[in-house]
């Protein structure tokens, strides 16, 4: 199960820049003549880059910030890109697994547009790629220029923006991934005092479960 949503256009744009920052100070952080494969290799861990062993294992935000700038430059080189990003997700989905998937799926998504979604949609799906299509939500938003896309692959964990702060949309999502997922805790997490109150007076002596199968039926949606 999957929802998306729209905001203004003011916000859509701000999701642009926020998901895919593109700053001129950041995409001046890598060489825009560097090529594709290059790249491709530096996000994907196949290159050598500063404590290459522990990368992957390990989080910082200079990690993610050298990824960003890459995956900039990666978008930026366009459709002249496409063939070896569409080689690396290729085999990824062979094997199921890849380091640094988010990264191309993002600037394939930036590249290609709405063009891009059917394959995201589809690694997205596919169970076989573990953890790897858990963080194709982003990618697909950006791919349809959605707000947000929340998808019951993403793992319920609140995630460390360092390219950003928090935003409305974030407390949005986990609200959505916990009522997609039936996860009650996780919904209330999501929530201020005011809502959280608004949802106990929803109850209001009625079970979590009943709640749920009166919304589905309500929109027509089955249980």
């Amino acid at each position: 199960m999957t929802l998306s949503y729209r905001g203004s256009a003011r916000f859509r744009a701000l999701l642009l820049v926020a998901c895919f920052g593109f700053s001129a100070s950041t995409r001046n952080a890598v060489a825009q003549d560097t090529s594709a494969v290059d790249l491709i290799r530096f996000l994907s861990y196949q290159a050598d880059r500063p404590h290459k062993g522990i990368e992957g294992i390990l989080f910082g935000c200079g990690q993610v910030t050298a990824d960003l700038a890459a995956a900039i430059s990666l978008a930026n080189l366009g459709e002249a890109a496409i063939p070896e990003i569409e080689k690396t997700l290729d085999a990824i989905e062979k094997r199921g697994w890849g380091w640094g998937s988010s990264w191309l799926q993002l600037a394939y998504a930036r590249i290609k547009g709405h063009a891009a979604y059917l394959r995201l949609r589809r690694m997205e799906g596919d169970p076989g790629l573990g953890f790897d299509r858990k963080n194709v939500d982003s990618a697909i938003a950006l791919s349809l220029g959605l707000t947000s896309y929340v998808s019951d692959s993403r793992l319920a964990i609140r995630s460390i923006r360092c390219t950003r702060g928090p935003e409305p949309r974030d407390a949005l999502d986990r609200f959505i991934l916990g009522w997609q997922r039936n996860d009650r805790p996780w919904l209330e997490a999501s929530l201020g005092p005011t809502a959280r109150a608004a949802v106990n007076s929803l109850l209001n002596g009625r079970t979590w479960a009943a709640v749920r199968v009166n919304d589905f039926e309500t929109a027509g949606m089955g249980v």
